[in-house]
């Protein structure tokens, strides 16, 4: 629909990927890759992140350590950690393999961000985003989806009339 090339990755675990995973450093090397492979191909002037959920972490820690054309998070998480912390309490912080603290590594983006998050996603709440949001110091986009769920951007004309406006022509 719009003329991009798309990598997707199933990461250790997850999906149709096998192995498994005891640490955050596994996952960002397997993302690191990713990229690497990605890299040898295009650009970096036609490479756009989009992290989706739990995505989100990874897009941010490559755009923190690479220099794509543009960050799009979708349902963005501030940390793992985080949502552990509310949502399992009891669970000692030890017992957390990988914690993607997403909030340490947005502040070292310098590609633009643009950050979608429907206000009545249960998975993630829309505060994570704003929270998130108050660290990013490169030029933010960020746009509210009003009754908005979990990953359900696509429902929104406003995140079809945006994806249209930063993945067109337009350089950054």
């Amino acid at each position: 629909m719009r003329g991009y090339d798309v990598v997707i990755v199933d990461y250790r675990g997850y999906g149709q990927s096998t192995g498994s995973i005891s640490s955050d450093a596994q996952l960002l090397a397997d993302v690191e890759a990713v990229y690497a492979w990605v890299q040898a191909r295009y650009a970096k002037h036609q490479i756009v992140l989009y992290g989706s959920s739990l995505g989100t972490s990874f897009a941010s820690w490559l755009a923190a350590h690479h220099r794509p054309r543009l960050l799009i998070l979708e349902s963005p998480l501030y940390s793992v950690e985080e949502i552990a912390r509310r949502q399992f309490p009891w669970v000692p912080d030890f017992l957390l393999k990988y914690p993607l603290r997403s909030h340490a590594w947005i502040g070292q983006v310098r590609c633009p961000v643009v950050i979608f998050h429907g206000t009545h996603d249960p998975v993630i709440p829309y505060s994570d985003s704003e929270r998130l949001a108050t660290t990013v110091t490169a030029p933010l986009s960020f746009y509210r989806l009003e009754g908005g769920l979990h990953v359900d951007s696509a429902r929104f004309p406003v995140y079809h009339m945006v994806l249209d406006q930063v993945l067109g022509n337009r350089r950054y």
